[in-house]
This record gives C-alpha cells, structure tokens and sequence, in this order.
C-alpha cells in the first residue's frame, strides 16, 4: 500500500503528491457531451466534491449522453457515462 495515501496533514507530502498542476494538488472533473464539447471543466481539493459537482450538474443537465472524468494525485482516474433519460415522470408520481 502507498505509505502516502491516508496522509492528514497537508504540508507532508510524499514525492508523488508534489508538483504543478491541478492534479498535484486536488482533483479535476471534466464532463464533455458526445460530439466533444466540453460541459464543465472544474477543480476541487478533494474527490468528494468532484462527486458533489458530478451530481449537482447532472440533476438539471443531463438531456444528452455525456462522459463525465475524474482525475487526481497518485494516478487516480475513473470515467462514467452518463445516459440522459427522456422521461423522469415516473420518479415523481405518486404511488398511492
């Protein structure tokens, strides 16, 4: 396991976490529609808010399939496709 990955204490890093950029220091979302425009492009000190970001964009955004990228320190990388729904009428009927 990386000795470095559980640190708590922002000014001990370990050499991988060190550098320029985005990534050395946080994490990046990026979320581009199919045709390769780009939707939003934000970063964050922690992968949690680039979740946080991810969610709160895709409850009024998603009316087209998108490919949302999340990077960070150590290599951290993951990509999820989001499918836009046409109808949400169901989520919100009542079911009595």
């Amino acid at each position: 396991m990386n000795k470095y990955a559980f640190l708590a204490d922002q000014d001990c890093k370990g050499p991988e976490m060190e550098g320029s950029g985005s990534a050395a220091k946080g994490f990046s979302l990026t979320i581009r529609a199919d045709d390769g425009s780009t939707m939003l492009e934000t970063d964050v000190d922690h992968m949690h808010q680039a979740f946080q970001r991810l969610i709160d964009w895709s409850i009024d955004e998603v009316d087209k399939d998108v490919s949302a990228v999340i990077s960070g320190p150590n290599g951290f990388y993951t990509n999820h496709r989001i499918k836009a729904s046409g109808d949400f009428a169901w989520i919100e009927s009542d079911r009595t």
